[in-house]
């Protein structure tokens, strides 16, 4: 059982720390507090889009059972197993791609929409 599952209010909890509305009123996350790859793919490919984000958490809960689960955005592509996460930069070659545990990536997602929303 997933921890969604589980606690089908976790999106309710989710620590928002780090992202913030600019002086523009666009969702931003904070550097200081997310990877610099992180909280770049949630401005630019996820942005305001609470569907693709919802699509991106569905796709996560596929790896956590073990299917495969690839998304490519504007500018980055997310691959998942069931335990971790890698975030690459399509267009830049030269940046490191990010590796993270999936809950990581989860709670990010779910912290984002909670802004959107």
């Amino acid at each position: 059982m997933t921890d969604q599952e589980q606690n089908p209010d976790l999106d309710k909890d989710v620590d928002m720390r780090g992202i913030y509305r600019d002086h523009h009123h666009r969702l931003r996350a904070s550097p200081d507090t997310f990877p610099v790859v992180l909280a770049d793919f949630l401005e630019t490919d996820v942005s305001e889009h609470s569907s693709w984000c919802e699509e991106l958490l569905a796709g996560l809960e596929r790896a956590r059972r073990g299917e495969s689960f690839i998304a490519t955005g504007n500018i980055y592509e997310v691959m998942a197993d069931p335990v971790m996460v890698e975030i690459k930069n399509g267009y830049d070659d030269a940046l490191e791609p990010l590796r993270l545990p999936l809950r990581d990536l989860e709670r990010a997602l779910l912290a984002w929409l909670r802004a959107i929303e």
